[in-house]
């Protein structure tokens, strides 16, 4: 089953679930809607509702690092796979409705919805299954009175990484760094970025930014250099804010969200990115050709690409449509750096 067609199925759940549900006191707050049914459906039967969108893509809405205020009279989740994900947001929904209000929780069983219940507490109890159909799951729970940590600075950490250019103590929050420590594709593309032939560097913009590593990195070797980064996460962008002071930062998951950052200057002499263009371990040619077409819209004449990808025999060939033949920094058996001009 497709992403698209996972989120469709699981929405339909919720979304006929909300046919029969009892009277909420309150708008429903409505968290990660992709497919926008659930907000079709409240639309339709004239309920209020807020949205909470973390990530962009899909049809979602603006993205934000936290839910509006409310209060909230009952929550419509979708399932994030990622336990960090999920349990901040279940934090988050739970510090913005009452105890005895209701949470209903939908995925695919593949993402681990079948097992959701036992995740749900002790922010909320009396879990059972609504429904299930085409491989996924609706729960249902209600809120306890346990104290929720409802802000994103409740969940603030720091974490230091040895990169070339010298160590560095990042903030983070949850779901935005994977174990805790840099991947080794990251890794990879850093040791390349210290060494790489790169000319004069006044503006680099890091794809997929995260917690704002690779720009980190870029800025160590040039000092002065104007940075820009663009996240899918709005997680991710507030991290990457704090620890990025001085670059624009925006949130989106496409070239277009550039629009949101200062562009007046021009095009990029350096673009770097570990992009997220692999579901499991298959490489997506595709997301790897939309890419790296528009990062050779956005280079400046002579600019530079920096990417890391998986070990693909065909990554060089869609590299090489768009921007002429790459140069292999490095590789260490799993990932390869490429390095491609405009």
């Amino acid at each position: 089953m497709s992403r698209a067609d996972r989120d469709l199925a699981a929405a339909s759940l919720m979304a006929d679930a909300l046919f029969t549900a009892p009277p909420v006191d309150g708008p429903w707050l409505v968290v990660d809607d992709p497919t926008a049914a659930v907000t079709t459906v409240l639309e339709q039967r004239g309920q209020p509702f807020a949205r909470w969108d973390r990530f962009a893509g899909g049809l979602s809405s603006d993205p934000s690092p936290e839910p509006p205020a409310g209060p909230f009279g009952a929550v419509a989740m979708r399932m994030n796979r990622a336990r960090e994900v999920l349990e901040y947001a279940l934090h988050a929904a739970a510090a913005r409705v009452a105890p005895g209000a209701p949470l209903y929780l939908y995925g695919a069983n593949d993402e681990g919805a079948r097992s959701a219940g036992k995740r749900l507490a002790p922010l909320f109890a009396e879990a059972e299954t609504v429904e299930t159909r085409r491989h996924c799951r609706l729960w249902r729970a209600i809120r306890t009175e346990e104290p929720a940590r409802g802000a994103l600075a409740d969940h603030r950490r720091e974490v230091t990484l040895p990169l070339p250019g010298g160590a560095v103590t990042l903030v983070s929050y949850p779901g935005v760094f994977a174990k805790g420590r840099l991947d080794d594709g990251s890794r990879l593309l850093l040791t390349a970025l210290a060494d790489a032939p790169l000319g004069t560097v006044r503006r680099a913009l890091d794809f997929g930014c995260g917690l704002g590593v690779l720009a980190l990195g870029v800025r160590q070797r040039f000092a002065e250099v104007t940075l820009h980064a663009l996240d899918a996460d709005a997680v991710a962008v507030a991290a990457a804010r704090e620890n990025l002071p001085g670059a624009s930062v925006a949130v989106g998951d496409r070239w277009g969200a550039l629009a949101w950052l200062d562009t007046r200057a021009g095009g990029y002499d350096l673009i770097v990115s570990n992009p997220p263009l692999h579901r499991g371990v298959t490489l997506e040619l595709g997301l790897l050709s939309d890419f790296v077409e528009g990062a050779a819209r956005e280079l400046t004449p002579g600019g530079a690409l920096i990417l890391v990808t998986q070990q693909h025999r065909a990554a060089h060939r869609v590299v090489e449509e768009h921007l002429g033949t790459p140069q292999l920094l490095a590789e260490d058996g799993r990932f390869r750096v490429w390095l491609a001009r405009k």
